[in-house]
């Protein structure tokens, strides 16, 4: 290897080593297992697993989908997108046949994971919904909330988005913490560890909140993916 190609690669393993100490990567994580049980949603980029039923609070959801976020190679979090287990799925399915009639699966799939109308009525699919947020690293709270804030800023009015920052900065994430955010009528839950914040009449915040992780900016493309592929392949040729 040539001197000048060795002395390239130093320097973008140094720039790389720099970002990932100034965003709170750098450190290894603790030894926790990726996959952790055989559940049959699996996040496609690190294989954390997650069972396709959660209850939360006597309240039964059906997980759709997995994915995760990564900054260059350190993976930090791995979620879940989920709908009350009795919502219907039919006008998903509707939109899929109507608009990509007698495709395969793997054209299907190319499609749907671009197709951000697919994603809006997914957010919009009547009744409550849930993400759950199982961390993979130590983060601080500001880190968090920053990256929340910036999410929402485009979503929902500005009072809306503080609630979020305020909701976020109460507790610095832990590897193997698991954040909860669902909706329960009118109202959004967020949970993480000991800390609990319910907003009640936050309609914008329900309504919209889910575009996070669904629009087409979303942290966690591998979950867009997963969406895709999963409805694909249950609606492929029919």
């Amino acid at each position: 290897m040539g001197i000048r190609k060795q002395a390239a690669l130093f320097v973008t393993a140094a720039l790389v080593a720099a970002f990932a100490v100034e965003n709170g990567l750098a450190k290894p994580p603790r030894s926790i297992s990726r996959v952790q049980t055989n559940a049959a949603l699996k996040d496609p980029t690190n294989g954390a697993a997650f069972d396709e039923t959660f209850v939360v609070d006597g309240q039964r959801f059906h997980c759709l989908g997995a994915g995760g976020h990564k900054v260059l190679f350190y993976e930090v979090y791995s979620n879940a997108f989920c709908v009350d287990a009795k919502t219907s799925l039919e006008t998903v399915q509707e939109y899929i046949l109507k608009t990509y009639p007698d495709h395969s699966s793997e054209k299907l799939f190319n499609k749907l994971k671009d197709d951000d109308k697919f994603f809006d009525l997914l957010s919009k699919l009547p009744g409550d919904k849930l993400i759950q947020i199982r961390f993979l690293r130590d983060l601080s709270r500001d880190q968090i909330a920053d990256a929340m804030v910036k999410a929402t800023k485009p979503l929902v009015p500005a009072a809306e988005v503080e609630r979020v920052n305020a909701a976020f900065r109460r507790r610095d994430p832990r590897q193997g913490d698991l954040a909860l955010i669902f909706s329960q009528g009118e109202a959004l839950n967020m949970r993480l560890a000991d800390s609990r914040e319910r907003f009640e009449r936050a309609n914008a915040l329900v309504d919209r909140i889910w575009l996070v992780w669904l629009g087409g900016d979303s942290p966690t493309p591998s979950l867009r993916e997963e969406l895709a592929r999963r409805f694909g392949a249950q609606n492929a040729g029919l």
